[in-house]
C-alpha cells in the first residue's frame, strides 16, 4: 500500500476502536437507564447488545467516507488518542436510542464539532494545551 492509504487505514483502526468503546458504552448506559427508571418496554433493553456489531460497522464505514472527505478538504486528525477520541464522538449518535433528550449528547460531540474543539486546542501545538 502507498504511504496514505497505509495511514488511512491505520487512523480508521484507531477511529474503529473509539466508535467500538463507545457504542458498547452507549449500549450499557441505555441498560442501565431503563433498569433505574423501571422501564418495561416490549423488548428488553439488553436486545441492543446483539445489534451492537451492526452498529459499529455501520459507523465505521459512515465515519471512512466522512473521515476521507473531512481530511481532504478541512484537516487530517493525527495521532492515536486523538483518532480514538473522534471515534468516540462518532460512537456518541447511539445515545440517542436513550430518548430525544439524549440526542442533545451527540448534537454536542457529534464528529464537526469535535474537530473543530481540537483544531481550536492544537492550533499553537500541544505546548498550548
Amino acid at each position: 500500500m502507498e504511504p496514505i492509504t497505509q495511514n488511512f487505514v491505520r487512523r480508521l483502526a484507531w477511529l474503529a476502536l473509539g466508535i467500538s468503546l463507545s457504542v458498547i458504552g452507549s449500549l450499557v448506559l441505555r441498560v442501565w437507564y431503563f433498569q433505574a427508571a423501571g422501564l418495561q418496554p416490549n423488548m428488553a433493553p439488553q436486545v441492543a447488545y446483539y445489534f451492537a456489531p451492526l452498529f459499529i460497522v455501520i459507523l465505521v464505514v459512515v465515519a471512512a467516507v466522512v473521515e476521507a472527505v473531512l481530511s481532504k478538504f478541512w484537516f487530517v486528525v493525527s495521532g492515536r488518542a486523538k483518532n480514538i477520541v473522534l471515534g468516540l464522538s462518532y460512537g456518541s449518535c447511539v445515545i440517542a436510542l436513550l430518548g430525544a433528550s439524549a440526542a442533545l449528547v451527540f448534537l454536542l460531540t457529534n464528529p464537526v464539532v469535535v474537530r473543530a474543539a481540537m483544531r481550536r486546542l492544537y492550533r499553537h501545538g500541544p505546548s498550548a494545551v
